[in-house]
């Protein structure tokens, strides 16, 4: 077994990565309202903890800021500013999708002290990745590609994409389970299907849909991923990521991240906005016409609590 650091965990035989997306990924359950504060605490708090890296943006990556998605409380460059200066020993990474974002987004990036930069592609369109993998490998940055929405292609479709995304420069690879699907046998059989197709470090980002992510995450590293993503308390997009406190101890048990828990989420939380629900109720169409289809009703609203009346 290889000697752990204080950067690792670890499973039989090998070392796993562990890569934390909770300041990018997380965003989008908070609709991209974090400010600095909340940043910058974080990051210390991970940085303390050892993570080996610590990504940050706009949910949707780099250049995402937009009315079609969702416009951000911080820019781009207030984000990775406040984080690079957060973190001494974790690495800064960044998310970018080609048409949301361009080679300029990923130089400026660069220059402000990303250290990995990853560039998604739905999982059949791994050529979209070429340009923008090649540019930050010309810029001296690690460049990883990553497959979107992974479970709407075969383990064969996955590998051949990924051994695409190396040939264009990419130094890691890797799938995300964008809509929480999978079970631990699909992730085993598309990890190992992509582990025999490359020669460099392999991914697997999860998502609890179905409550598997961090099963998921286990069935990854025994099929031979070397990076897994986790979030504090599964901070993400939908029903969260896998959770980054619970990940690391079964990985490697006794070891605890007791130092992120807490900050998590306390700071990782948009100020001034209140506990919501979703009050699903049928609506009258206009005109009173019944139901105005299945989520018309949804609605939130403050949480009233018993013991103090109206909000």
């Amino acid at each position: 077994m290889s000697e752990a650091t204080g950067r690792d965990v670890v499973v039989p035989g090998k070392l796993i990565q562990i890569h934390d997306p909770s300041l990018r990924d997380g965003h989008h359950a908070v609709r991209h309202n974090l400010g600095p504060d909340q940043l910058r605490a974080y990051a210390r708090a991970a940085d303390a903890a050892s993570v080996p890296v610590v990504e940050v943006g706009h949910g949707n990556g780099l250049g995402g800021s937009s009315l079609q998605v969702g416009q951000a409380r911080l820019s781009d460059d207030e984000m990775l500013s406040v984080v690079r200066e957060a973190l001494t020993t974790s690495k800064l990474g960044v998310f970018m999708l080609p048409g949301w974002a361009t080679v300029r987004d990923i130089k400026n990036a660069i220059a402000r002290g990303a250290d990995l930069v990853r560039v998604g592609a739905h999982c059949t369109e791994a050529s979209l990745a070429e340009r923008h993998l090649g540019f930050a490998r010309e810029q001296g940055a690690d460049a990883h590609g990553v497959l979107l929405m992974s479970h709407m292609a075969s383990p064969g479709q996955l590998a051949e994409e990924c051994a695409l995304l190396v040939g264009f420069g990419a130094t890691g690879v890797g799938i995300l389970d964008s809509s929480g699907h999978y079970l631990p046998a699909d992730v085993t059989e598309r990890i190992q299907a992509i582990r025999a197709a490359v020669d460099v470090p392999v991914m697997f980002h999860g998502h609890n849909n179905l409550g598997m992510a961090v099963a998921n995450s286990i069935a990854a590293a025994e099929a031979g991923a070397d990076i897994l993503d986790a979030c504090a308390r599964g901070f993400g997009a939908g029903a969260g990521n896998t959770q980054l406190e619970v990940l690391v101890p079964v990985l490697e048990p006794g070891r605890g991240v007791l130092r992120i828990q807490d900050p998590g989420p306390r700071h990782l939380r948009p100020r001034g906005r209140r506990p919501a629900r979703c009050l699903l109720r049928a609506r009258p169409a206009p005109g009173g016409r019944g139901p105005g289809g299945p989520h018309r009703g949804c609605r939130a609203r403050p949480e009233r609590r018993p013991d103090r009346g109206k909000p």
